[in-house]
């Protein structure tokens, strides 16, 4: 029996989230055409939040 499975699988790496200049964590985003894309909408993200992880605590 020929069995075979055709697939496309994207990978990119994830974005470096950081606090008062530490990491805390990374964010990963799947789904636009290009990978490149996939990363500014990370990069999008985080700078929304930028101001309360940097924050006093």
């Amino acid at each position: 029996m020929n069995m075979f499975c055709e697939a496309e699988v994207r990978m990119s790496i994830g974005v470096l989230i950081k606090a008062q200049g530490q990491p805390v964590g990374a964010i990963g985003v799947s789904g636009a055409p290009l990978s490149a894309e996939d990363e500014v909408c990370a990069k999008l993200g985080i700078a929304k939040v930028q101001g309360k992880l940097d924050a006093p605590r």
